[in-house]
């Protein structure tokens, strides 16, 4: 877990270095997200936390978490996906991707979400992170604040 934790840190900062110096071109955001599960017991045993960084250019939108458990359960999503902005500060998106489940082989995933932007540089953002594999589906819904830079 320590390694897959240096490795989104490494990327995370890589990234943030890379965003600064092309101001020109993606949009880069980091920020804290709380996921819980739709179904079954919630309780904080079954949220899990972490970070994620966001980079888009025009409707385009990539991002990259890190997100563990109370049991140290490590998830990572990796997702490119689609944002329409609906109104000046309101968005809804669609990603898509696979997330890996403590270094082990991943599972498809999807992420409808809708944000809104709290000023020109916080957004509040809502989503559903949805797992398929094998057929069985797992849900989880997350909340994040985001910090532009």
């Amino acid at each position: 877990m320590k390694k897959q934790f240096l490795l989104f840190l490494a990327i995370a900062c890589s990234i943030v270095t890379f965003g600064q110096h092309h101001k020109t071109g993606w949009d880069l955001s980091v920020g804290p997200t709380l996921y819980a599960p739709l179904a079954g017991k919630v309780d904080l045993d079954s949220k899990a936390w972490g970070q994620s960084v966001k980079f888009s250019k025009n409707k385009v939108n990539f991002s990259l978490g890190f997100m563990q458990n109370k049991a140290g359960f490590v998830q990572m999503p990796v997702l490119i996906g689609y944002r329409k902005h609906l109104v000046k500060s309101l968005h809804v998106g669609l990603d898509g991707g696979v997330t890996f489940h403590n270094g082990k082989k991943g599972d498809f995933t999807y992420v409808p979400s809708v944000g809104v932007m709290l000023n020109k540089k916080w957004c509040l953002e809502q989503s559903i992170l949805r797992k398929v594999k094998d057929g069985k589906h797992s849900s989880q819904i997350g909340l994040s604040l985001r910090y532009q830079l």
